[in-house]
């Protein structure tokens, strides 16, 4: 009976070999299938991502062996999952058989056995001390749900934003207070501008940094008959209540931007770098419906306003998680509620290129009020004749590393900010000169009163004549 294809191979960077059941190895390729049984080998700064037959994506990382032990599909009730890490890292965005057949995701080390509930997590696991920062044993880290490692000593619960670490498979599992720096970086999930056939450079540089804590010699590379990997199972005591209880978003979690029209081997109708060259203007580049790797999105804003003649930007990132009413706890994480805000400026040139463009000065507010400061990097590429639309991925973490979600936001169209140059200004009439005041007469001085005429005398009486 033929072996039935387990996944499909979305993108490749550098040298990755998968070997088949019966040994033959061939170099993997996009767009080729791979197997159950089959092992995969990825080289020193190099890097798959597969996206599988239940709707889950498996990330395997630079200098990694690992192995699909089993990849059952048939939705009859009876699915399963079992991988087997034989060195360096993997991250896992389960599908439909991670989220309805919880008991039924594991993933075997040589120290460690470990269950997966819900939707996102990673896994490294290191044979040997990687520098001081690093020791040898497992980390599994759950960005959204739940999961467990158990050793011959014991088990550990790792809830959402929470590492847990074990050396060797007599100790008992840990939670670590913080995860270590192999898990501070940028998120393989992307797109390059560049490039529709390989994996973008900027994941290379992930790669590349990756490395130096998976950098492990071949030539004493064993073979997976020869491991004894810790295949445990959970005591029933605790497998009832691993299961029983709900989980924020099971099910529902947003990876709809995974599903691009090239499926990450590019998007369609890219726009040309000459066109970008000379785009000049104004434009802005929004949406509200932004993609998530996990957590309740209640609300969500993306805005860009890009100055194409003057090569800058300024930017608004808004996320708001709603807490699920079943698990409403005195727990702060991603998926139990809060807010993330970014809000500033950037340079184009820094938005295309590999890297991204970084942002500072951001915020994750959780669901108990506190305020975490956040660092971030988002990334784009334009599409249409005319940079008409925007396709971009953001990576957020609080810098104390805590929390971190990523996401994607698409915009088919933008709006041109026309600025209608500003009229002359009239200018304002010159004054009209005050009239010179007609110099008010001399007031005519008053005649000089006429004299009253002097009277005239009475004339003498005329003397009585003489008898």
């Amino acid at each position: 009976m033929a072996a039935e294809a387990v996944g499909q191979i979305l993108f490749i960077h550098g040298v990755v070999t998968i070997n088949s059941a019966s040994g033959e190895s061939r170099t993997a390729v996009q767009g080729a299938s791979v197997f159950e049984g089959e092992s995969i080998v990825s080289d020193k700064a190099s890097s798959m991502q597969l996206k599988m037959v239940d709707g889950g994506y498996l990330a395997v990382r630079p200098s990694t062996v690992i192995k699909i032990d089993n990849y059952r599909f048939k939705q009859d009730g009876q699915d399963k999952v079992q991988t087997s890490l034989l060195r360096g890292g993997l991250r896992s965005i389960t599908g439909s058989i991670g989220q309805t057949r919880k008991e039924s995701f594991k993933i075997r080390t040589p120290v460690a056995t470990m269950g997966i509930r819900g939707t996102d997590l990673e896994v490294f696991y290191f044979p040997e001390d990687q520098g001081e920062s690093v020791k040898k044993g497992v980390y599994l880290r759950i960005n959204s749900g739940k999961g467990y490692i158990q050793t011959y000593a014991g088990v550990q619960f790792v809830g959402a934003n929470e590492t847990g670490y074990v050396a060797d498979s007599q100790s008992l599992p840990e939670l670590l207070s913080a995860p270590p720096a192999i898990f501070n970086r940028s998120d393989i999930f992307g797109l390059s501008p560049d490039s529709l056939d390989t994996l973008p450079s900027s994941r290379a540089t992930e790669a590349e940094v990756l490395t130096q804590f998976l950098d492990l010699s071949d030539d004493a590379m064993p073979k997976f008959e020869a491991i004894n990997f810790v295949d445990l199972s959970l005591p029933p005591d605790l497998y009832e209540s691993w299961w029983a209880d709900s989980l924020p978003n099971d099910g529902q979690v947003s990876f709809s931007y995974l599903e691009s029209p090239s499926s990450f081997g590019g998007l369609a109708n890219l726009t040309s770098k000459e066109v970008l060259n000379n785009k000049t203007g104004t434009f802005v580049y929004a949406s509200n419906n932004l993609s998530v790797s996990s957590g309740n999105l209640l609300n969500s804003r993306s805005e860009l306003k890009i100055d194409f003649s003057n090569d800058t930007l300024g930017y608004l990132l808004f996320l708001q998680f709603g807490i699920s009413p079943s698990e409403a706890r005195s727990v702060a994480s991603s998926s139990n509620g809060g807010e993330w805000n970014f809000e500033g400026e950037g340079l184009l040139a820094d938005f295309v290129s590999d890297e991204g463009m970084s942002m500072k000065n951001g915020s994750f507010k959780d669901s108990l009020s506190n305020i975490h400061a956040a660092d971030g990097a988002w990334f784009g590429v334009f599409t249409g004749e005319n940079a008409e639309g925007l396709y971009s991925t953001f990576d957020l973490n609080t810098q104390d590393g805590s929390y971190s979600i990523s996401g994607a936001s698409q915009t088919e169209s933008s709006s041109e900010l026309t600025l209608e140059p500003e009229p002359e200004p009239t200018p304002e009439p010159e004054p009209t000169p005050e009239p010179t005041p007609e110099p008010t007469p001399e007031p005519t001085p008053e005649p000089e009163p006429t004299p009253d005429p002097e009277p005239t005398p009475e004339p003498e009486p005329t003397p009585d004549p003489e008898p």
